[in-house]
């Protein structure tokens, strides 16, 4: 996984840039939110980020294949592979 570039301001006019191996490049994930909010069109964000919670919870299935790409509750978006399992169910 490659780490986002953060800037460290070390000094008094010293600058360096690196990577956080910790913190996730923002490449090829979605927030949560956002994708609910493509499943459940005309809803508000909170309402559709309800449903799809709901909706993953109440299928054993979902979650199974979910879990196999490493979802984890507390993370804030859904990677490419996860977007991919949700929309052979939602799609």
């Amino acid at each position: 996984m490659k780490g986002q570039t953060i800037l460290v301001i070390s000094g008094k006019n010293s600058l360096k840039i690196k990577k956080n191996p910790l913190i996730p490049a923002a490449e090829g994930r979605v927030s949560k939110v956002d994708t609910a909010l493509r499943y459940f069109p005309g809803h508000s964000a909170e309402t559709a980020s309800r449903y799809l919670r709901r909706a993953i919870h109440d299928d054993p299935l979902i979650r199974e294949e979910l879990a196999a790409t490493g979802v984890r509750k507390r993370v804030h978006y859904y990677t490419s592979a996860q977007i991919a399992v949700l929309d052979t169910f939602f799609a």
